[in-house]
């Protein structure tokens, strides 16, 4: 970047080449606008400071006084920094790009340094942001909120259960008085794993400060254009409409998400299109050239090198990463080595203070260990979850009969308002069971005398995709990491209990008919014992009155932690939900406590985690509960579920 001191004469005109992805870069005589014969030594050392240069076309020589460099804020702030400004002619639409990525970078070198400051000594900078008035920013996301809403694209790399989501969501309600058009609502595309699609529905419902609507993209490709559809046709009163799609429903709805003017794109764990050439990849593209703004979340850009870093810096601008080409990004930041089979290999790397400039003008990176120096948080999320097709098929039969049980039960008029809702709400019930892996059958009696000819039986589904679920998640488990497994029936504790003692895990259970003895006991084991690493509950009976912190209180010695807890299954209890989530996030918790709900899509499973953590469900009206009832059945009807 130093300076270059060519003659006065030495002129370079610059201009857009056909593909409008490069310069073309012309040296010329300034007394007669001649090509030059041959370069000078500015020159030369000009052109050597470009990685991503050619003097040909394809085949073709351009000749000693023309090359093409990459139209990036690389090539860009190089020609800026070095070559005197009055001997720089820019051609038409060059002057627009060239102008337009020395700004961006501009721009983003002020929010590095917002950024640089808060990492530095904790000052957040002036902001107007909107805050939630009950869950406000914390000051690190104040901090990345901000920066996030000054620039056109930004990345958000912070390390999971710090909050990316919130400061999306703030984001979105800071951002949509910029929308191109104030006579529609801002219009957002969130693509993430398939298994938080929930959680973004669930987020945007509790740090919103705007109204707005958020419609989840799923099933065939038919009811995905008509959720699109009616994601557009949206209420007067909406500010901004969220659409959440997976990767995989990204690619596949492109022809009707292309019609789409987003305003913000977002990609969530942005990693999973670090692989150039991939399907993800090349679409994640697309939509970037279809949105106005972009953001990135992922708490690992890097998973195995840095040059996973090129698309997703690509995402956020064409040519963010500064080069135009992955091989050249490849070439400028790795070192190889061809082995005697024909195959690269990367043996090192360099340049690396220039990726690390980058992204510190590019993204927000901070660490748990930064962002919680306190009380550990709550950070929630949702695993989605697939019944099997037993599952699927009892699902619909259980669904059809209750409907005609519940249709007829409100429509007794005699009965009390609240009484019918709860009753209805219990009959629901059935279906969560199904969900979580079991079947209760009704005994059968014989109408004419009232004698039992089969007594109630429990069917278990085999096997539970819930229960794999999370055989498959505990085997991934630090070995000093203790787990809560709340599950509102025996049935369900005792499959948990069965099949996680089977693949050798220490696991105690604690239910409504588990004796006092048994219940200290259970949670004496929970925090004494190292080799117990598993409490599986009812929230009924154990959501209240219980320390399971995973380890002796006051001990600090030991180095056991309970720091996560999953809701299996659960009822339609606020008080009991927020009860048991506190029995591992209290005082003398050490880590943050992660929180998930197993749920099955489009099923019952979604209601309740809903109502459950809005805590409304006490005051439901009939109205309401016909409402969710037509939920449950639209999804066990559909031919695509």
């Amino acid at each position: 970047m130093a300076p270059l001191h060519p003659d006065t004469d030495d002129l370079i005109l610059i201009e857009l080449d056909d593909k409008l992805t490069r310069f073309k870069l012309k040296f010329v005589d300034a007394r007669d606008y001649r090509p030059v014969p041959r370069l000078s030594a500015s020159a030369l050392d000009l052109l050597e400071r470009l990685p991503e240069r050619s003097n040909r076309r394809g085949n073709v020589d351009l000749g000693p006084a023309t090359w093409l460099a990459a139209a990036t804020d690389y090539t860009a702030t190089v020609i800026a920094s070095s070559w005197p400004q009055n001997q720089i002619r820019l051609i038409d639409e060059a002057g627009t790009v060239y102008t337009y990525l020395l700004n961006t970078l501009v721009g983003h070198t002020r929010i590095a340094e917002i950024y640089a400051k808060y990492k530095h000594d904790g000052t957040v900078p002036a902001h107007s942001l909107e805050l939630h008035p009950d869950f406000p920013l914390t000051n690190y996301q104040q901090t990345a909120t901000h920066c996030a809403t000054l620039a056109e694209a930004y990345a958000l790399f912070m390390e999971q259960g710090t909050g990316k989501t919130a400061c999306v969501i703030a984001a979105v309600c800071n951002m949509l008085q910029q929308r191109a058009r104030m006579d529609q609502p801002f219009r957002v595309a969130i693509v993430c794993p398939s298994n938080v699609r929930m959680n973004w529905v669930a987020e945007f419902a509790k740090f919103s400060t705007r109204i707005g609507q958020t419609t989840v993209l799923r099933g065939t490709a038919l009811n995905r254009m008509d959720q699109l559809l009616d994601a557009m046709r949206t209420d007067p009163d909406d500010e901004f409409t969220a659409v959440i799609m997976s990767y995989d429903v990204l690619c596949e709805s492109w022809r009707g998400l292309n019609l789409v003017e987003w305003d913000l794109a977002v990609l969530d764990e942005m990693h999973y299109i670090k692989t150039p050439g991939t399907r993800r990849q090349k679409y994640a593209f697309k939509l970037r050239d279809r949105a106005r703004r972009r953001m990135g979340l992922t708490g690992t850009p890097i998973t195995n090198t840095p040059l996973d870093l090129w698309t997703q810096l690509e995402f956020l601008y064409p040519g963010g990463s500064g080069f135009n080409a992955w091989r050249n990004f490849r070439s400028f930041y790795g070192q190889f080595d061809r082995g005697a089979n024909g195959f690269e290999k990367l043996i090192g790397l360099k340049n690396l203070p220039m990726i690390q400039e980058r992204l510190a003008r590019f993204s927000y990176v901070i660490r748990k260990t930064e962002a919680l120096p306190d009380l550990p948080a709550k950070v929630y999320d949702i695993e989605e979850v697939s019944m099997t097709k037993r599952q699927r098929e009892v699902y619909k039969e259980i669904a059809e009969n209750l409907a005609v049980e519940i249709e007829a039960k409100m429509g007794d008029e005699g009965q009390p308002r609240q009484l019918i809702v709860q009753n209805v709400l219990t009959m629901m019930l059935r279906l969560a069971q199904i969900t979580s892996g079991f079947v209760a059958w009704d005994a059968i009696v014989n109408p004419d005398t009232g004698e039992e000819i089969e007594p109630q039986k429990i069917e278990h589904f085999k096997p539970s995709p819930k229960v794999e679920w999370l055989v498959e998640a505990m085997k991934s488990r630090e070995p000093l990491s203790k787990t809560i497994v709340w599950a509102c029936w025996k049935a369900d504790i005792n499959a948990i209990a069965e099949r996680l003692r089977a693949e050798g895990f220490g696991c105690v259970t604690y239910f409504g008919d588990t004796s006092e003895a048994d219940r200290m006991e259970a949670e004496r084991a929970f925090n004494h014992d190292r080799d117990c690493t598993v409490f599986i509950g009812s929230q009924a009976a154990g959501g209240t009155g219980l320390n399971l912190l995973g380890y002796p209180p006051g001990r600090d010695d030991v180095p056991t932690d309970c720091d996560w807890v999953v809701y299996f299954s659960q009822n339609w209890s606020p008080t009991q939900r927020s009860q048991s989530e506190d029995r591992a996030h209290r005082r003398g918790t050490r880590k943050p406590v992660r929180i998930t709900d197993l749920c099955v899509p489009r099923t019952i499973d979604e209601e309740i985690r809903a109502r459950v953590l809005e805590k409304i469900t006490t005051a439901l009206e009939v109205s309401d509960v016909r409402k969710i009832l037509r939920t449950v059945l639209t999804g066990a009807f559909d031919e695509d579920w």
